[in-house]
């Protein structure tokens, strides 16, 4: 095993010089409903913006299509595409934030209501239960101790002030807000996709599988002679001098039996770019998943010559194939750091 972690750094850093030449302390007597209604509203606010916006893409993007024998509003219309998407990536990664926080607060509002004792709660069936006392949330239903034993109430039986309360009607707006973040994504980029099968433009761009969102276009650059254990390497660049970055994807397929693995790939790239002359380094590791497959993402920091060197390098594995999405800027600003996670975080696998 040590070898096999050993070989996978020694892969990692082969890559990397390549491409460098929680629950709230209180509880209240009274009901939390407050709370609720206001990350709702903040929600439902989100939602319709980010309709607003949806509309706008799909709106200008149809008009692109309609201008294509006009080369000069074409460009400036895909442009105005660009930066739209842009601006939905932010629109649908602050619903995603306010979903969360949604979540988050009726966790909270569960939590504090267990134990919550009622002398008589009648059910919408024309049942009444006597001396209930709260034992349990569920997915479809409320489980409480009474007067003649344990019962467990599906939501559709409980009184309206009881479900409001408890968030218990909102099952399916989670689903909805699930959906809408992610299928809707998928949707508008996949169309997307589907025409522009490519890079070396601003906005989203397709490398072999690989869908990215990013202002910088990515031209194909020569691949090295492959390392041990992989068979084939595919690399694709690009710099925006604006925030004195560049990005970085590469696309490599291992030989069966490979012992390849995140942890190796992305510990060789931090290797590598600590020995090129660097202080004060430091880097952490966070899993993620991507499109259904396993990732992990590296931020790393660091000076070089008193300059600021950051890297927000992220891999992900689909089977045999592993992709690398590197960015590495010098600027210390926050727009900077932001602008390398949106990159980042923009990535989906077909």
């Amino acid at each position: 095993m040590r070898h096999a972690t050993s070989k996978s750094i020694i892969i990692g850093i082969f890559i990397a010089v390549t491409f460098l030449a929680g629950w709230l302390a209180f509880r209240s007597d009274e009901p939390m409903s407050d709370e609720l209604a206001e990350s709702r509203k903040k929600l439902e606010q989100a939602r319709q913006t980010l309709n607003l916006r949806q509309e706008e893409l799909r709106s200008v993007g149809e008009t692109a299509a309609l201008q294509r024998s006009v080369s000069t509003e074409q460009d400036q219309l895909f442009a105005k595409r660009d930066e739209l998407e842009k601006v939905l990536l932010q629109h649908r990664q602050e619903l995603n934030k306010l979903g969360e926080s949604w979540k988050d607060a009726v966790d909270r509002v569960r939590a504090a209501g267990m134990g919550e004792k009622f002398a008589q709660l009648p059910l919408r069936d024309g049942r009444i239960l006597r001396d209930a006392t709260i034992s349990a949330f569920g997915s479809s239903d409320v489980t409480f101790s009474h007067a003649d034993g344990v019962g467990v109430i599906p939501h559709r039986e409980l009184p309206d002030d009881f479900r409001n309360k408890y968030a218990l009607d909102d099952g399916a707006f989670a689903r909805e807000l699930s959906s809408q973040t992610s299928a809707d994504t998928t949707s508008t980029r996949a169309n997307d996709m589907a025409a522009n099968d490519m890079a070396g433009r601003i906005g989203s761009q397709s490398m072999d599988g690989l869908q990215v969102i990013c202002p910088v276009p990515l031209e194909a650059a020569p691949a090295p002679t492959p390392p041990p254990g992989i068979s084939r390497l595919q690399s694709w660049m690009g710099k925006e001098p604006s925030h004195r970055m560049s990005v970085a994807i590469l696309v490599m397929d291992t030989f069966e039996g490979n012992t390849l693995n995140l942890d190796g790939l992305l510990n060789g790239a931090v290797a590598s770019i600590t020995k090129m002359g660097t202080s004060k380094a430091s880097h952490s590791m966070q899993e993620k998943t991507v499109s259904g497959l396993p990732a992990k993402i590296c931020s790393f920091s660091a000076t070089a010559q008193d300059q600021p060197v950051n890297m927000e390098v992220m891999g992900i594995q689909k089977q045999r194939r592993f992709y690398m999405i590197q960015v590495i800027f010098s600027s210390s600003s926050s727009q900077s750091r932001e602008l390398a996670n949106t990159i980042i975080g923009s990535a989906m696998v077909d």
